[in-house]
């Protein structure tokens, strides 16, 4: 924990410290002052002793009771923030289309490819930016043909492979850079094990009320890369196939729904902005 109620718990720690400090300064000015009205305020710990022990334990308990609280926080909010960054890796930003800003139809609110090469072009120079990644989105169901298995809802992204290496590329559980072409789909851990999807396997994704097959090209850890995109979920049932595979198959034109950024630096890290602000 490094605020409590906004205040910093170094600051804390010193001025409980030196509160400390000065009650014992004080308690010693008494003693030295006045020892018998120090030692009238001590003569009934022994003499109360169910007393003095059961206030000593009050003491300990609501000490222990409040640091457990403060640890548990501090447990959560590193589990939570740990997953968040492995899900989502090098992607720091996502675009998509301003649904309220400017309303249009479901299938108009989509991403041109050549406005994001003009991104690309604009701010090839940026050290702030490593690159854009334009992908498709479709939650579909997908059946294993092999087990009989299927995930109602599977989110399956595309985007070019081969374009990822700025946000980490896509791997497989092994670490190995992994790519795909054709039909070809690689599924997420979660995916992999709601329907026992191994490499080699056929699985339809019903696209539409339309089966679409592809082949399980390998399996990958959770992450954006690999699907995994509701963030507050319990499970992340997911998958990657290529950008011309799933605009193929939508019948889209040189269009996107979304698209990521990569900033410089890792993945906790943030971009630093010039002295003057930086460039609009």
């Amino acid at each position: 924990m490094d605020e409590l109620f906004g205040v910093s718990m170094n600051t804390i720690a010193v001025v409980v410290v030196i509160i400390t400090l000065a009650i014992l300064v004080l308690l010693a000015w008494v003693a030295f002052r006045n020892p018998v009205m120090f030692k009238t305020g001590l003569r009934n710990i022994p003499r109360r002793r169910a007393q003095t022990t059961l206030i000593v334990f009050g003491l300990m308990l609501a000490t222990v009771i409040m640091t457990v609280a403060f640890g548990t926080g501090d447990t959560v909010s590193s589990t939570v923030t740990d997953d968040i960054y492995q899900l989502a890796g090098e992607t720091d930003m996502l675009i998509v289309w301003d649904e309220e800003g400017s309303p249009r139809p479901e299938d108009e609110r989509v991403i041109p490819l050549e406005e994001v090469a003009a991104w690309e072009e604009r701010f090839a120079n940026d050290p702030d930016i490593d690159g854009f990644l334009p992908i498709l989105l479709e939650t579909l169901p997908v059946i294993n043909t092999a087990t009989g298995l299927n995930e109602a809802g599977a989110t399956i992204v595309a985007y070019d492979t081969t374009a990822a290496a700025p946000f980490g590329s896509l791997r497989d559980l092994n670490g190995n850079v992994v790519t795909v072409s054709g039909n070809e789909i690689v599924v997420n851990e979660d995916l992999a094990g709601e329907i026992d999807a191994e490499v080699g396997q056929t699985l339809v994704l019903l696209l539409g009320g339309y089966p679409v097959e592809v082949v399980v090209a390998a399996i990958a850890p959770n992450s954006f890369l690999s699907g995994t995109f509701n963030i507050g979920a319990s499970e992340y049932p997911g998958g990657t196939v290529s950008f011309d595979f799933l605009s193929g198959i939508l019948e889209l034109d040189e269009v996107a729904y979304a698209v990521v950024v990569t900033n410089a630096g890792g993945d906790r890290e943030q971009p630093k902005d010039d002295e003057d602000g930086g460039e609009d």
